[in-house]
């Protein structure tokens, strides 16, 4: 729960808006008071879904029959306004945790509360099945605890989101560990489709894990069509019920009705063991919920001053302050929203738009380097050994044949970047004391060779044609714009970093700011030309080693897990880049992904992105054009998508095994990737933001 930011409304509706609760591929929810001043949780639908056809008219059909929806365990829809600029919906407010908390803190739930939850469960899905709905999206986040017992929620228009999230994506949204077989092979969805999740949800309560895993999201959806449940932890005679639940065939499933007479009925009211951990937390929650909204004070934001185009002074907004003790509900499908301890995060599983395959000849044997333009439009590869060759692909003309060009004989490429006005290799003279030379093209021309001052260590180039920005050795790093050079270096007071070569380096797409890390871990964030006071932002080791300690890793359900720990090996930078206002730059250090990001008092800090285990080193990162996604690209397993205020990861993608680097095109709608096959690949993210 957070202040509301500057951006976010004070009134929707006549509703007065109190606090943010979350964000996601739906819209905006937040804690509102009603006139009579009643607490509601109010959703606010994103424009883009908004604007998407045929969605207003499902969303008006779904609020009218979620409104008939009874039953003791449901959250009730209390206002909407589908007619409003930006639609939105109301629903009973309810403090407590979810389900997937109140396991992850205190372990499965046993006894007679488990059969109770059972019943429950089954009497909401048998209320909202009765009144025409489908839920789409059953999992233990979509489970609230209250001291009257279970609630589900997001029932409310989950159609309209499901047909709006295909239009953008390609498939329909859903939590992969919680999916139907029907749902994750794209076939009609039925009431025993929500069956199918009970199934999931009762396995997951009772044992601590769904039954077809977590990750990664591609094999569990796999899992869940062709392999059998795991129930070896769950107990009887609740076994066989959740065997049935998770049929393959829709057909062999009983309904919900069938589930609650099995159980004995529904309680009359369910009740928590008073000495119990569920009805501990569940009071905890709501006290410290109810105890009111979080205020006003809160940390603030800046900018670089972007002295390169539009001199100007320091500047920020002041955003969201503290969080609360615990979380409200999200009330609609789609919704991410952290609490104690992170609330579940789901997280799409994107199919490509297309596939292209490049026409690329290199000797297959030879070690490449790789790079893609910031807007995506063109890819280089050269062969990592003396005069290359390095080929070059307009990916918005692939149809043509790529150019190839010849490399200086006497040095090895080692570093490589690539724009529309031409490429530029750092050539490594390992004879030279002070690193190499670089050259630079356009097409199959090699246009001349330069040496910098300390010798040329990476490279980025901008959008401009004649941008582009050089690590060197010694700490130092220069950029070039119609001639014109500037030259910086790392400050701060880490040992040895004068003499310690840029390893990693990135403009952002305005050409306005430049990114750089050190091969002893220090970055810096500085305005393209360098000049002025305050124009720079450092971190060094300490803040990266106090990141590292942040949750690095995902549990069961996606949310981040328990704290990392130091790198013992000092694991270098391996990818960088920096967002066009440079208060924001994502980075990778060996196999995660950090979020970096700037304050007002010069101070910087990062965190990092909670993505799935198993992936390699990270060699390729990106951040959209508007600066509200951001996105990863390892060696080995998948391309993973984060949405960068809340820091959550919203989708993953596979790719075959080998560096495959990214970037977002300018419109903000594709990620694309050109992987070790030589394949482009294109991905419709349009709505994830």
């Amino acid at each position: 729960m957070e202040s509301p930011h500057e951006t976010d409304p004070r009134e929707v509706g006549g509703y007065q808006i109190l606090a943010r609760l979350g964000s996601g591929g739906m819209g905006r929810v937040y804690l509102a008071r009603s006139p009579g001043l009643r607490r509601v949780a109010l959703k606010v639908v994103h424009p883009h879904l908004a604007a998407a056809p045929g969605f207003r008219t499902r969303f008006a059909r779904e609020v009218e029959v979620a409104r008939q929806v009874g039953g003791v365990y449901t959250a009730s829809v209390i206002d909407a306004d589908v007619r409003a600029t930006m639609p939105w919906l109301a629903t009973e407010y309810l403090p407590g945790p979810t389900l997937s908390a109140a396991v992850r803190e205190h372990g499965p739930i046993e006894g007679s509360e488990l059969r109770e939850l059972t019943a429950a469960l089954a009497e909401a899905l048998d209320a909202i099945h009765r009144a025409g709905l489908v839920h789409r999206d059953l999992k233990p986040g979509n489970v609230l605890l209250t001291s009257d017992g279970p609630r589900v929620i997001d029932f409310g228009i989950a159609k309209a989101l499901d047909a709006a999230t295909a239009t953008h994506t390609g498939r329909g949204f859903g939590t992969p560990a919680y999916l139907s077989p029907e749902q994750a092979e794209g076939h009609d969805v039925t009431d025993r489709s929500d069956v199918f999740a009970l199934g999931s949800i009762l396995s997951f309560a009772s044992t601590g894990a769904p039954p077809f895993g977590t990750e990664p999201p591609a094999s569990v959806i796999y899992r869940v069509v062709r392999e059998d449940p795991q129930l070896g932890g769950v107990p009887e005679p609740l076994r066989d019920l959740v065997a049935a639940c998770l049929t393959k065939a829709p057909e062999g499933r009983p309904n919900a009705r069938e589930v609650l007479r099995t159980v004995g009925g529904a309680p009359g009211r369910v009740q928590w063991n008073p000495e119990g951990s569920i009805a501990q937390l569940v009071t905890q929650r709501e006290r410290a919920t109810l105890a009111g909204v979080p205020g006003t004070a809160g940390r603030a934001r800046g900018r670089l001053a972007r002295v390169a185009r539009h001199p100007a002074g320091w500047g920020g907004a002041s955003l969201a302050g503290g969080a609360a003790l615990a979380l409200g509900a999200a009330i609609l499908a789609g919704v991410d929203t952290p609490g104690l301890g992170g609330e579940e995060v789901p997280v799409r599983v994107l199919d490509p738009a297309s596939t292209t395959q490049l026409g690329i000849d290199l000797p297959a044997a030879s070690p490449t380097l790789q790079a893609i333009s910031l807007d995506g439009q063109h890819y280089a590869r050269v062969a990592a050994e003396p005069g290359g060759p390095l080929v070059t692909v307009d990916l918005d003309a692939r149809s043509q044949p790529p150019e190839q060009a010849a490399l200086p004989e006497d040095a090895a490429p080692a570093s490589v970047g690539v724009t529309g006005g031409g490429w530029a290799v750092v050539l490594d003279e390992q004879d030279e004391r002070d690193g190499g030379k670089l050259a630079l093209g356009r097409g199959a021309e090699t246009t001349g060779t330069s040496s910098d001052r300390f010798g040329p260590t990476s490279v980025a180039l901008g959008s401009a044609p004649d941008e582009y920005a050089v690590g060197e050795e010694r700490n130092s790093f220069s950029v070039h714009r119609g001639g014109d050079e500037t030259s910086s270096s790392h400050g701060g007071d880490v040992e040895g970093v004068e003499n310690t070569p840029v390893t990693e380096i990135a403009l952002s797409r305005n050409g306005e700011f430049v990114a750089s890390a050190t091969a002893l871990r220090t970055i810096a964030i500085s305005s393209s030309d360098s000049s002025g006071s305050g124009s720079q932002l450092q971190m060094d080791q300490d803040d990266i080693h106090a990141a590292e300690t942040l949750p690095m890793e995902e549990a069961p359900d996606g949310t981040p897990g328990e704290a990392g720990t130091m790198s013992d090996t000092h694991k270098a930078v391996t990818a960088i880049a920096v967002g066009n206002d440079g208060d924001a730059a994502v980075f990778a250090l060996g196999d995660m992904a950090y979020y970096m990001e700037t304050a007002f008092s010069g101070n910087v800090s990062a965190s990092p992105l909670p993505r799935a285990t198993g992936d390699a080193e990270i060699d390729s990162v990106a951040i959209s054009p508007d600066g509200e996604l951001v996105a990863a690209s390892g060696v080995a397993g998948a391309i993973n998508i984060w949405r960068a205020d809340p820091q959550q990861r919203v989708a993953s993608m596979t790719k075959p095994e080998g560096s495959a680097p990214i970037a977002f095109t300018d419109d903000g709608q594709t990620l694309r990737a050109v992987d070790a096959q030589d394949r482009l690949v294109e991905w419709d993210i349009d709505g994830l933001a």
